[in-house]
Parts: structure tokens; sequence; C-alpha cells
């Protein structure tokens, strides 16, 4: 009994692994290769929050990359009422906020889709100090090409 407590343990977190770096890598890079391996890996397991978000965002990134508009704006979309979804139901996540301003300031404007920018750049500035280590990286890392997001009120 003890033996297969232990081993669905092992894969119980194994599943619930999913590197960070390699999410916002990917969100960083202009590589849909990494995007495609990320919403697999996503895809193929049981998520947690903020996985879903991470979802939500990479499928808002990959519409970047498709050519035929259609497809463009479906994926888009796709991606948008997942992350909003999740945005929803766990309105004081800053990481999910952070995702849906890095989408919504590289965003073309044609999609309408930049009310949020200043009350999620306000959001993350106000709870910066609560957050992990990890996570403050990840936002002071772009605040620097962000212009929303002023690396000087980071603290």
């Amino acid at each position: 009994m003890l033996k297969y407590l232990i081993i669905w343990t092992l894969i119980f977190s194994v599943q619930q692994d999913i590197d960070r770096d390699l999410v916002y890598g990917a969100l960083r890079e202009n590589n849909m290769n990494a995007i495609d391996l990320c919403i697999s890996k996503l895809e193929n397991k049981r998520l947690v929050v903020p996985e879903n978000a991470y979802l939500g965002a990479l499928y808002m990134k990959k519409s970047s990359f498709l050519s035929i508009p259609r497809e463009k704006l479906a994926t888009f979309r796709k991606g948008k009422l997942i992350l909003e979804n999740e945005i929803a139901t766990n309105p004081l996540h800053v990481e999910m906020k952070l995702l849906r301003l890095m989408i919504q300031e590289n965003s073309p404007e044609i999609l309408n889709y930049y009310m949020n920018i200043v009350e999620d750049s306000d959001f993350i500035v106000q709870k910066y100090s609560t957050l992990n280590a990890e996570l403050k990286a990840i936002i002071k890392d772009y605040s620097r090409t962000s212009t929303a997001l002023n690396t000087e009120l980071l603290h």
C-alpha cells in the first residue's frame, strides 16, 4: 500500500511541475517551436493555478506567428478567454496580471486588448514586495522593456 502511495505521489508531483522559465522564455522569444512545446506540455497535464493562465498567454503569443488572419484571431481569442477567465477566478493573483500586462503591451492596437495596462502595472507595483524572489526577478526583467511597468517603482 505504501509503495502505491509513493508512486502516486511521485506521478502527481511530476505532473504538476511546469518550468516557469520555459514559459517566460517562450513568451520572450520569437520562437513558435518553444511556444508550441509549452502549450503541448500544458495541454497534456492537469493544470493548477497559474498554469491555465500560462496556457492562455501562450496561445495569445502563438497567434502572432500565424499567417491566416482567421486562425490568428481565433487563436488570440482562445487564449484571451482562458487568461481572462483565470483572472476573473483569481483577481488577486499577481502573476496572472503580469501575463496579461505582457500580452496587452505587445498586442496590436487593432485587437483592442489594452484596457488593463495601467490597472495591472499599478497592482503589480503595489504587491511587488510580497512576492517570492523568482517572481520578483521575472517582473524586474520584464520591467526593463515595459513602457507601463517602471523599474524604479519596484521595491
